[in-house]
C-alpha cells in the first residue's frame, strides 16, 4: 500500500543539507518518491507502507544529521 507523508524536518541550512536529507530518504527500501523543501522545512514521501515505517524515515532523518517532527 502506498502512502504519502508530510515531515518536518529541522536543521537544514542550505541546498546541500537538502541534498544529504534528500539522499538519506531515497535510499531507503520501499521510498517510491521524496521531495525536501529548505523553505518548508519539510520532505514529503511516497512510500510502501507495508514494507517501510514512519519510525524508519525519522531514524534515516536523524542519521543524516537532522530533527524530524513526523506530526507535521
Amino acid at each position: 500500500m502506498v502512502k504519502q507523508e508530510k515531515v518536518g524536518v529541522y536543521g537544514m541550512q542550505c541546498d546541500a543539507c537538502v541534498a544529504a536529507a534528500q539522499r538519506a530518504l531515497e535510499r531507503l527500501v520501499g521510498v517510491d518518491a521524496v521531495k525536501v523543501d529548505l523553505a518548508d522545512e519539510s520532505a514529503d514521501i511516497h512510500y510502501q507502507a507495508d514494507v517501510l515505517t514512519l519510525a524508519q524515515i525519522a531514524k534515516a532523518i536523524e542519521g543524516a544529521g537532522f530533527s524530524v517532527d513526523p506530526s507535521q
